[in-house]
């Protein structure tokens, strides 16, 4: 995950892929169930935290 988000933000860690340009401000990341991340100590928010956007 955090190598398809630096790809699509910074055109880094893509591999022999490459996008049509990068999104350095996306909107946000989101989990499918807040409650299941809350459930599991806030897994995947931590993991993630980095890419918190406003």
């Amino acid at each position: 995950m955090n190598k398809a988000l630096n790809c699509l933000t910074k055109a880094t860690d893509c591999g022999t892929d490459r996008t049509h340009g990068t999104w350095p401000d996306p909107r946000g990341l989101m989990t499918w169930s807040i409650n299941w991340d809350r459930y599991d100590q806030w897994e995947f928010s931590r993991n993630f935290d980095a890419y918190r956007w406003n």
